[in-house]
Order: C-alpha cells, then sequence, then structure tokens
C-alpha cells in the first residue's frame, strides 16, 4: 500500500530553506564593511538566485505529493487528455465514441487514489525537470486540473501581489544567470510592472521606465528603496533582495493544508 504523502513537510522544509538563506544575507550585511560593497552585491546576486530555485523547487515538490495524495481529480484529467490525442487518430475516434455512445460505456485510465510520487512526476515531466508555474492563470489551471479542491485552493490562494513578486523574482534571476539582451529587457518589464501596484512597498521593488545593467543588478538588490512621502513610521523598510526573499518565504505558508 502507498504511503500518502505528508503535505506539511515540504512547506516547513521550504520555510527553513528560504531563512536560512536570508540570514545568511544578513550575516554578510554585517561584515560589509570588512568585506566590501562588491561582496555584499554579489551576496544579493546569489541569495536571490537561492531563494528562486528554493521557491521552484518546492513549487514542484507540493504539487507532485498533493496530486499523489488524491489523484482522483488527476485521473480525470489524464483520462481527459489521453481520450482527446487518441480523437486525432479517426478510427480511433470512432471506437472512443461508440464507446462513449453506450449508456454503460465509458474509456478511463486506471490510476490509484494514491500513486507514487515517482510515478506522478513521470507522467508529468518524464525528463525529471521542475514544473513551470509561470504566471497565476497557468498555474490557477494546473491547480484545477491535478488537484482536488481543497488542495488545489492552497496554490491559488496567491494573490496579485504574490505574482508581481514573483515574476520580478524569476526575471532578475534569469537576468544574472544569462544577461542576454532578452533578459534584461524582460526584468526592465517586471520592474516597470510591478512600480504600478497599489501596495507602495511592493511598488517600491521596482523602477517606473527604467533599466538597470547586468552589471547594476547586484547594487539595485542591496539598496533599500526610498520611503514615499507620508507612509506610515512604523512600515518596515528593507534591502529589495530582504523584502523579496521574505515575501517568498512567507508565501510557502499559504501551501500548508
Amino acid at each position: 500500500m502507498t504511503r500518502t504523502p505528508d503535505l506539511r513537510k515540504p512547506v516547513e522544509a521550504y520555510l527553513d530553506a528560504q531563512q536560512r538563506v536570508i540570514d545568511h544575507w544578513w550575516a554578510i550585511q554585517a561584515q560589509a564593511d570588512v568585506l566590501g560593497q562588491p561582496a555584499l552585491h554579489a551576496t544579493s546576486e546569489a541569495t536571490l538566485s537561492a531563494c528562486a530555485t528554493n521557491w521552484e523547487a518546492f513549487r514542484t515538490d507540493w504539487h507532485i505529493r498533493a496530486i499523489a495524495c488524491d489523484a482522483t481529480q488527476f485521473r480525470a484529467w489524464v483520462s481527459n487528455r489521453v481520450v482527446d490525442a487518441a480523437k486525432s487518430d479517426q478510427k480511433v475516434k470512432a471506437l472512443i465514441e461508440g464507446i462513449e455512445a453506450d449508456p454503460e460505456g465509458r474509456f478511463e485510465v486506471v490510476l490509484p487514489k494514491h500513486p507514487t510520487m515517482a510515478r506522478v512526476a513521470g507522467m508529468l515531466d518524464p525528463n525529471d525537470y521542475n514544473l513551470t508555474f509561470k504566471d497565476k492563470r497557468s498555474s490557477d489551471a494546473k491547480a484545477d486540473n491535478h488537484l482536488v479542491p481543497n488542495l488545489a485552493a492552497l496554490p491559488k490562494s496567491l494573490d496579485y501581489l504574490d505574482w508581481k513578486v514573483l515574476s520580478l523574482m524569476v526575471a532578475t534571476r534569469n537576468a544574472i544567470a544569462h544577461g542576454s539582451a532578452g533578459s534584461m529587457t524582460y526584468l526592465k518589464a517586471a520592474m516597470n510592472d510591478i512600480a504600478g501596484v497599489h501596495d507602495s512597498q511592493v511598488a517600491a521593488l521596482g523602477r517606473r521606465n527604467r533599466s538597470v545593467p547586468s552589471t547594476g543588478i547586484g547594487r539595485f538588490l542591496t539598496v533599500t528603496p526610498p520611503r514615499p512621502s507620508g507612509q506610515p513610521r512604523g512600515t518596515v523598510w528593507q534591502p529589495r533582495v530582504i523584502t523579496i526573499c521574505e515575501r517568498v518565504r512567507d508565501m510557502g505558508a499559504k501551501f500548508r493544508p
């Protein structure tokens, strides 16, 4: 009998991993006078990259575990996919439609309610890469297609601001990784987009109609944005990299069942 995965375990592991990344940045920042600003800028880039990697690994692991907890919805989605693909062959289409025309006939994939995580992972991506959750629309679609309603509601709880921060994080990580013209253009668009949101603290993570050179990403992340006029004194303003990492860390708590 397959053991049902524990969905709390990856959440707690993720929160711990992200906190270690944040704590490491602060430890280096405390030595900035000795190490110099270039070292701190490099640490900011490494911190942002680690944060993004942790998030993507967590999302993949959690999603696969959630399917393995109850594959009822996933089985229905797989059945529909198989039928749709099979119907591209006219002869097979006639066979399937003949079965479906019978009141007692049906075509479905036989999959246990609790498949192994390895089986689920192999079905979603035989090459064993992380799953892609590009934006709220595609993420919500995967949740609805693959997960039973009570579990689908958890990733769907990520809101508008969450996805703006995730978009900026991914764009920044990609620009750090290869610095291509395309990645820098994408980063500029993400910076401009997030600068227009209603939340002033999140908006401060971006820049309106301004770019940042590939050699200046570390400094951009390390700088604490200026506080807007009229902002309450109790609002905490931190370096961009810490604000991003803490918000992405806290998103993981939304996945607790």
